[in-house]
């Protein structure tokens, strides 16, 4: 008899358990990384990554910083506004202020209180839309060996296996000297399967750790006035053109629709529900996700598009694990047809 890895636990009281939704900044084509200027300021644009925020945050910050020293008089001290506090303005101000630069972060929300925080936390590309293939190789493996360099508690970053019932469309578009080839499993090892399936060795990047690292040690900063967190709340492009700052970062995620009529924006709502934390070996994939974090079981993956309403619908998250747990139920062998209706990705360019 084979052995069976531990299966989660799925029984959750209003009490011990949240239940939260996010909306993904996806951007048509492509994501948006290139600069332009007006006038005698030089912007960066930085947002449209989808649910592949987290994952592209560090490689993008090097972009980014590529294209402020190839197209502005480079000095030490430059002065740079950034306009969002998500893991993308987040990132970017801590390379910029480490590599010695005077940095503002513009930001209408202070974490915890931004998309990033909601993230589930896996690094994966998912739902991203790309179309230079170089550069995207590119931010993908710079990005990851950052993240291997801050493993350890204190960036809340870990090596996790991720199991999933087929080959991972998001997974397989990373070059396998980042994720090699899945292991394949003629029946993976849990509980309620007779499925085949494959692992990827991949990372688990916690966000409330790894957000609220960034920044504490950019608050630190402002004793020395080198950084500044200023909270507000931009109307339009004109406003943040308006900034002292000569170069300006734009890292407003979804805001960018609005803020630049970003047509190409859409928003992709995902609702998750956060049960009591628990210690399992393995990240789970089956059309939806099951992250075991520090803080919390989170049990996510529902992609609604073109609803930007944050607000969580409770029965949605009661039925993300309602259909978890029947997975993992050897009593219930017919829920594959509910998990990709309720977990549907296929309307999402990856």
């Amino acid at each position: 008899m084979k052995m069976n890895l531990p299966s989660p636990n799925f029984d959750y009281t209003l009490d011990d358990s949240k239940f939260i939704a996010g909306i993904r900044p996806f951007r048509k084509e492509t994501y948006r990384l290139e600069h332009e200027r007006l006038n005698d300021k030089l912007i960066v644009h930085n947002y449209g990554h989808g649910g592949a925020g987290l994952t592209l945050s560090w490689g993008c910050a090097f972009e980014v910083e590529n294209l402020i020293y190839n197209n502005n008089n480079y000095t030490k001290n430059a002065e740079i506004a950034v306009i969002g506090c998500g893991v993308m303005g987040l990132t970017v101000a801590k390379l910029l202020l480490d590599l010695g630069h005077k940095v503002a972060i513009y930001t209408k929300d202070i974490p915890p209180n931004t998309t990033s925080n909601i993230a589930g936390g896996q690094w994966n590309p998912s739902s991203v839309a790309f179309q230079d293939t170089e550069q995207f190789h590119r931010i993908l493996r710079s990005s990851f060996r950052m993240f291997e360099s801050q493993l350890g508690n204190e960036y809340g970053v870990s090596r996790r296996t991720n199991f999933t019932r087929s080959k991972n469309n998001s997974f397989e578009l990373v070059p396998k000297d980042i994720i090699p080839e899945p292991k394949y499993y003629s029946r993976v090892p849990f509980e309620g399967h007779d499925n085949e399936g494959y692992s990827y060795e991949t990372l688990l990047i916690e966000p409330p750790i790894f957000l609220n690292k960034l920044l504490n040690d950019i608050i630190e900063l402002t004793t020395t006035n080198h950084a500044k967190l200023i909270k507000k709340d931009f109307s339009d492009f004109q406003e943040i053109l308006e900034v002292p700052e000569r170069v300006i970062v734009n890292c407003t995620g979804y805001g960018a629709k609005k803020i630049l009529d970003d047509e190409k924006m859409i928003p992709i709502k995902g609702q998750l529900a956060l049960l009591k934390p628990q210690e399992l070996p393995y990240l789970y994939g089956n059309h939806g996700y099951i992250f075991p974090r520090r803080d919390y079981l989170v049990l996510g993956g529902t992609f609604e598009e073109g609803n930007d309403d944050p607000s969580p619908d409770l029965e949605t998250c009661k039925e993300i694990i309602e259909m978890h747990k029947k997975s993992f139920d050897p009593k219930h062998s017919n829920k594959e047809a509910r998990l990709k209706e309720l977990f549907r990705t296929d309307r999402i360019i990856k």
